[in-house]
């Protein structure tokens, strides 16, 4: 996802709502945020929210937050 243009489909977007958007996709894809946060986030940047899922959904499904989550998950439970 690292260096992704923003699709044609993002075309009733203005030039301030694509920039923001790209990061969020970044974020999302480096795992920063989760997909949550980046539907929070595009909402209120005012990204519909068909759009904005399909992207979350794109982002999330990267390689590096799989791998991260996958890492997160191998970790030894303690017990405190």
């Amino acid at each position: 996802m690292s260096g992704e243009k923003i699709p044609p489909n993002a075309s009733d977007c203005d030039d301030q709502q694509k920039h923001v958007l790209a990061n969020l996709v970044k974020r999302g894809a480096a795992g920063q945020i989760e997909r949550r946060g980046f539907l929070q986030l595009a909402s209120a940047i005012g990204i519909g929210s068909a759009f904005a899922a399909a992207m979350a959904d794109r982002a999330m499904a990267s390689p590096q937050v799989r791998a991260r989550a996958d890492a997160t998950s191998r970790l030894p439970m303690t017990i405190s």
